[in-house]
């Protein structure tokens, strides 16, 4: 016996049927991309509504200091980056979750105690501008390794 709302005669009854057939078969699977895709879009706005703001508003006030360290600064804060990413990945131990995590670590470790000796020991000097620039370069730079590496999958056999 054929309910009303499957019932031939009704114009709608064969595509509902159809619809719900392929929800039943299928509904794993969409619902899993429509959640993944709310995720996306979800974890985009968080990002920029919490990290685009604040980097503008740093970059704004130091502009003027960041402006002034040469081309060759920033290749040497680079090249420091990378070699802190390096020693925490070679140090890292088995597995890629652990070598990324202390990747990480290894880089941003020290900026507050960088910034505390330079301004206890060097106000008024440089040396604060360099370890401040470093430190804006250096969370950048691993905020971005860190999404980067988020995005990427985690191979388990590294």
């Amino acid at each position: 016996m054929e309910s009303w709302f499957t019932e031939p005669k009704l114009p709608l009854g064969r595509l509902v049927k159809i619809g719900i057939t392929w929800l039943q078969d299928n509904a794993a699977g969409f619902f899993d991309a429509v959640t993944a895709a709310i995720d996306f879009l979800v974890d985009g706005f968080t990002a920029i509504l919490l990290h685009v703001p604040f980097l503008v508003v740093v970059l704004a006030v130091y502009f003027p200091l960041l402006a002034a360290i040469r081309l060759r600064g920033y290749v040497g804060m680079l090249a420091l980056l990378l070699a802190s990413w390096a020693a925490g990945w070679l140090l890292g131990g088995p597995g890629a979750d652990n070598r990324r995590a202390l990747a990480l670590t290894t880089s941003l470790r020290n900026v507050g105690v960088g910034l505390v000796i330079a301004t206890t020991n060097f106000g008024g000097t440089a040396a604060v501008t360099a370890v401040l620039a470093y430190g804006i370069f250096e969370i950048v730079g691993s905020v971005l390794l860190a999404l980067a590496w988020g995005r990427a999958p985690l191979a388990r056999d590294e």
